[in-house]
């Protein structure tokens, strides 16, 4: 059977998409991924050493003042609704002609194809060539349930979150009625009102990628939402020895904190000062720490025999070395940590991430969410004296952790949609 993947977004978005093509690559299917990047990684020595096609899209090319702009405003927003809007206005409309491009190639070549929830012009060229269409879901945060409060709104009652996501997916829908109504009338369907939500949640099938050990589905999620595990790419995509002088820090002291911020960090200078603050807190507290940083001007810190500046290296193999991890809530960021039994801080940057790094303390392995539109030296400096005193954190982190390690995430995907696949009728593949 022929597959056609499309993706979209930062390394974070990506890398399940890429592990699922792996996984039915080996599963002996044809895969062909499309991939359009928000930030520039090149992932075709993977793509052939897995042995699937790939292609990559036009990246963005947006000048670091436009940039650190970009990064306030959207980090700014109380709601994750303008953030989200935000997102599509500065990294998926201005790719968005690549996007529907590819969507229209991939259905003329696949038997199947399979998207990132946001990819919604897949949607629509499958639906007009009358091929199955699954899709991906990153967070379960976007799928809307009367059981899981829109993220940046409190808790009000069952009955009123479920008019909330329904509010809030007809405003999307009416901010992208104008691309949706262009893409269908292209292939000859009817314009349908508040049509989003069908588009980004496959009723054939939607996997969720993320671990049942972190994430219990929702009683109102209906059949077609299937929690597949986290999408993580091979052991052997990773390299496998850290670096020298990361080794010898490592051995040199206690376990330290490690310290990223992930695709975050692409919002620089006005992330560099997130950096900084941490490094502050961690002296404060007298915590070693590793900080990741990869961008073109190193931020403002001292370092020496307790503070290292590092660029990037495999979480497999550093984080388990840790005494707590420092990060975004990005979801793979949050699943590696969990899985290497290490408890976290999480620092909340953008939509998603307020969901991930509320779920990681309410299961008791990380000691505070903190917003970054919010943080303070103070507030950090209090989570990591909570990650010291606190033995609960990092038991129940390994007792987590241990449990994640036996999952396959992919493997678990491949079976679903070959079962899917396999039971979908004439009468479901024209629905």
């Amino acid at each position: 059977m022929i597959f056609g993947i499309q993706s979209w977004g930062s390394e974070g978005d990506n890398r399940p998409l890429l592990a699922l093509a792996a996984g039915l690559t080996a599963a002996g299917h044809e895969v062909n991924l499309v991939i359009s990047s928000i930030d520039g990684q090149d992932y075709s020595d993977y793509a052939a050493r897995k042995g699937f096609g790939l292609r990559q899209t036009a990246s963005l090319n947006y000048s670091p003042t436009e940039l650190e702009l970009m990064g306030k405003k959207v980090i700014g927003y109380r709601n994750s609704l303008p953030q989200f809007r935000s997102v599509l206005d500065y990294l998926f409309n201005p790719l968005i002609d690549d996007i529907w491009s590819e969507s229209r190639r991939l259905c003329e070549i696949s038997d199947v194809v399979i998207g990132h929830f946001v990819v919604y012009p897949l949607s629509i060229a499958a639906q007009g060539r009358g091929i199955p269409h699954i899709t991906v879901t990153t967070t379960p945060s976007v799928i809307p349930s009367a059981y899981l409060r829109h993220p940046g709104v409190p808790w009000m009652g069952k009955r009123l979150n479920s008019l909330i996501w329904k509010a809030g997916s007809r405003l999307i829908s009416r901010i992208l009625k104008d691309s949706i109504r262009r893409m269908r009338s292209a292939e000859r369907l009817p314009f349908q009102k508040n049509t989003f939500s069908s588009m980004t949640e496959s009723r054939l099938l939607n996997l969720v990628q993320a671990s049942p050990q972190l994430v219990d589905p929702a009683p109102d999620w209906g059949s077609h939402n299937r929690l597949c595990g986290n999408l993580r790419l091979p052991q052997d995509s990773v390299i496998d020895s850290l670096p020298d002088r990361v080794e010898k820090f490592l051995l040199s002291g206690p376990p330290p904190l490690y310290i990223t911020f992930g695709s975050m960090m692409v919002f620089e200078p006005f992330n560099s000062k997130t950096i900084e603050l941490a490094a502050a807190a961690a002296t404060d507290t007298g915590f070693r720490a590793i900080i990741q940083y990869e961008s073109r001007t190193p931020p403002d810190i001292a370092t020496g025999s307790d503070i290292m500046l590092a660029g990037k290296m495999p979480h497999e193999l550093v984080f388990p070395r840790c005494s707590g991890i420092i990060h975004h809530g990005g979801a793979g960021t949050s699943h590696t940590a969990t899985r290497s039994c290490v408890p976290s801080i999480v620092v909340m940057f953008a939509v998603d991430q307020f969901y991930w790094g509320s779920l990681l303390v309410e299961k008791g392995v990380a000691s505070a969410a903190i917003p970054r539109r919010i943080l303070t030296r103070q507030m950090l400096a209090q989570a990591m004296n909570k990650l010291k005193d606190t033995p609960s954190l990092k038991n129940t982190a390994a007792r987590i952790g241990a449990r994640m390690k036996q999952e396959d995430g992919v493997s678990k995907a491949v079976e679903i949609i070959e079962e899917v696949i396999q039971k979908c009728d004439a009468n479901l593949i024209s629905t």
